[in-house]
């Protein structure tokens, strides 16, 4: 009885750090008529994140979420509706204390980085589909479009745009089944929960 308080109360102790110190990453899904939708990625969990848009950085709005879906090492994926504009300025936060969690601007459509943007993000986004797929195989996520550039592979992540990471553990030890991995692997195991270093999140150089 002893040891299972312990890794219970090393499991709350784990799921606690995530919620203090969050991993959190967010894809940018271009979709029709000059609207994004998103997916924000964190180890924090999904009722504690608050996602919202400003086009002035004075009057900001919620952005509805369409659908949560857990994923391995904890992570929650955050589905929104499509919402966002060319020029907003986009902010997750933590509703309890307000404390940002990742902040980010769409570029102005009128701007020649605008189209840029957009495929720069068709073409990562396509490979984050396939990670997903591969993790989720019944909740498969689709989307409207399709990639209009092309490049090198990363040949770190394999053109997912994600690499596996360690979360801390507090001394706990054994193995889980990852799905992403299909296999037994340690309980620091985090899979596909860190940006590429080398594509920076594209896929593709």
């Amino acid at each position: 009885m002893n040891l299972l308080n312990s890794i219970q109360k090393q499991a709350e102790q784990q799921e606690q750090e995530a919620e203090n110190n969050p991993v959190t990453i967010v894809r940018v899904f271009p979709e029709a008529n000059d609207r994004f939708s998103l997916v924000v990625i964190t180890s924090k969990k999904a009722r504690n994140v608050e996602i919202i848009r400003s086009e002035d950085d004075e009057n900001w709005y919620k952005i509805d979420v369409s659908s949560i879906l857990a994923g391995a090492g904890s992570m929650s994926y955050i589905f929104t509706t499509t919402s966002v504009l060319p020029g907003d300025r986009v902010t997750v936060r933590d509703i309890n204390n307000q404390k940002l969690m990742y902040t980010f601007t769409v570029p102005n459509k009128e701007t020649t980085e605008y189209q840029n943007y957009i495929n720069e993000q068709r073409q990562a986004n396509r490979n984050f589909l396939s990670f997903m797929n591969s993790m989720n195989s019944g909740n498969t996520q689709t989307s409207t479009y399709s990639s209009t550039t092309s490049g090198a592979v990363c040949s770190l992540c394999h053109g997912t745009g994600f690499i596996d990471d360690e979360v801390p553990t507090y001394g706990q030890t054994g193995t889980k089944w990852c799905p992403g991995c299909n296999a037994n692997v340690p309980l620091s195991h985090c899979h596909g929960c860190k940006v590429c270093p080398s594509c920076r999140g594209k896929g593709h150089y």
